[in-house]
């Protein structure tokens, strides 16, 4: 006997049983690696090798580059709880699993449970499925639609960044919240592209369009946390819990204002072409035989609004950060516009190919700090590695960590050093090819590239011309990464600076 009462030693036998069960259910896979001589990183229970994310206490892709630093073996055996899972460091391996063999590795390991919106999200679609509606909002991403359609809502939003910029300091408010600030103009001018509205993102602070934008893929909260990290790393509770990838409240707002922008559209008969016109041209067409039901349509339109929302907001304000921080890259940017534009207005050419230097910083910028912090893919038929005779079977999930990739010295010496001289014509050529790669690569790559580009841009290019921006006093050199954000961004409450007209 353990004790004197016989009810408690039952119970804690009991106990005991149930723990040693769960303990062996939980660590079921744990020898998956050794087995078939992997190199792997020993995990822990119900966590795997990602105790500092569930602790909120790094992001994602942070204990990746670490993972990625700790070894010197071509691919490394991970685990998302007990999931077995491949960290790839081989360039040569990287490239096939994106684009040689990208047979192999058509599907990402996301989850998509049916009757939710995101069934009908290209980066969340598969098979058959991904490859049609891939191609179908193709064209809506296109550099053609970009210049004839987007451009000048592009332009028109910054209009309103700079008008908002005034006016604080008019009012001696010099120090701004960047992340706020970028989020302000993302949100105005993606409400004008994909909804047709006005956002007034700038001019209410109570903005119905900036909240729902948002918290459209927010996961701040513990019931919003647990979604996310179900579609991302553990798909088989999606459909145990019934878990929804994007906020409910956020997504009825989208529809709302989606449709009200329809009904206006066909009542006025306008043409206006933004995403708003050029979806309601494709359900009249039945594109690639699409049938566009509301649910498909609207589904587009939160599709090309979350694929730019993140990536703009964070690029846009970590290019800040790093001019506030390097006062001589800012002031050699702002020489090359001020010189280039002479008193004319921003071009799409100017914008896309013309200001060198400014591709130079955003393209450094996105080396630091890339969108596509990581690419995940899974194996979608078995694939056995050149030369060895390792074998990657099926439902294999695969990271490819381009944020350790990009801050790797073998790459790129120095590489916490902001050096938009990298990519110079004179030394751009000296980037090892699949070393860079910030928006991922082959056919699974970001269709926002361009949009993304552009945008971040023109809200540079126009904050660097009329202001010089700096760190508020009490900053970080090196800028906090946000533990609790779903793509590579910094914390929100790091990132205030000093603007000043000049």
């Amino acid at each position: 006997m353990l004790t004197n009462s016989t009810e408690l030693d039952i119970l804690l036998l009991l106990s005991s049983i149930i723990f040693f069960l769960l303990y062996i259910f939980f660590t079921r896979n744990f020898n998956y690696w050794k087995r078939r001589g992997v190199p792997y990183k020993k995990p822990l229970p119900l966590v795997g090798n990602f105790l500092q994310v569930v602790r909120l206490k790094k992001n994602f892709a942070e204990v990746l580059a670490e993972l990625y630093f700790e070894t010197n073996v071509p691919y490394l055996g991970i685990f998302i709880g007990d999931k077995p899972a491949l960290l790839i460091k081989d360039l040569e391996l990287s490239r096939n699993i994106l684009v040689r063999d990208f047979q192999h590795f058509t599907d990402n390991s996301f989850a998509n449970r049916a009757g939710n919106i995101s069934e009908y999200m290209v980066p969340f679609m598969k098979g058959k499925d991904w490859k049609l509606y891939r191609k179908f909002n193709t064209p809506a991403f296109s550099r053609a639609t970009l210049k004839s359609a987007y451009f000048e809502l592009i332009i028109e939003a910054s209009n309103e960044l700079i008008e908002y910029l005034d006016t604080r300091l008019n009012n001696n408010e010099n120090l701004i919240n960047g992340k706020k600030l970028t989020e302000g103009y993302s949100a105005e001018m993606l409400t004008s592209i994909a909804l047709g509205a006005k956002g007034n993102c700038f001019r209410n602070e109570n903005s119905k369009i900036l909240k729902m934008a948002h918290d459209l893929f927010n996961f701040i909260n513990l019931k919003r946390g647990i979604s996310l990290a179900a579609y991302l790393l553990y798909p088989k509770l999606v459909n145990l819990l019934k878990l929804k990838l994007i906020d409910p409240i956020s997504e009825s707002e989208f529809k709302k204002v989606f449709f009200q922008s329809v009904l206006k559209r066909k009542e006025n008969e306008n043409t206006r072409q933004d995403l708003v016109g050029i979806l309601m041209k494709w359900r009249r067409e039945e594109r690639e035989h699409i049938e566009l039901d509301d649910e498909k349509m609207v589904a587009q339109a939160i599709t090309f609004f979350l694929a730019a929302f993140e990536g703009i907001t964070n690029v846009t304000v970590m290019a800040l950060y790093e001019l506030a921080a390097n006062l001589k890259i800012q002031t050699k940017l702002r020489e090359e516009i001020r010189e280039y534009l002479n008193n004319s207005n921003l071009t799409f050419e100017a914008v896309f190919s013309e200001l060198k230097y400014l591709d130079m910083v955003i393209k450094e910028t996105l080396r630091e700090y890339p969108p596509v912090a990581v690419f995940n893919r899974e194996c979608t038929i078995d694939y056995r590695v050149p030369t060895t005779n390792f074998l990657i079977e099926k439902g294999t999930t695969l990271f490819i960590p381009s944020f350790a990739i990009q801050n790797d010295p073998e790459y790129f010496p120095n590489p916490d050093v902001f050096d938009p001289e990298r990519f110079s014509e004179f030394n751009s050529h000296k980037i090892k090819a699949g070393t860079y790669m910030p928006f991922s690569d082959g056919s699974r790559s970001c269709m926002g590239e361009k949009i993304g580009l552009t945008s971040v841009k023109v809200a540079v290019a126009r904050i660097i011309q009329n202001y010089q921006v700096d760190l508020r006093d009490d900053s970080q050199r090196k800028m906090k990464i946000d533990p609790k954000a779903y793509v590579l961004g910094p914390d929100e409450e790091k990132v205030t600076f000093k603007f000043k007209r000049v």
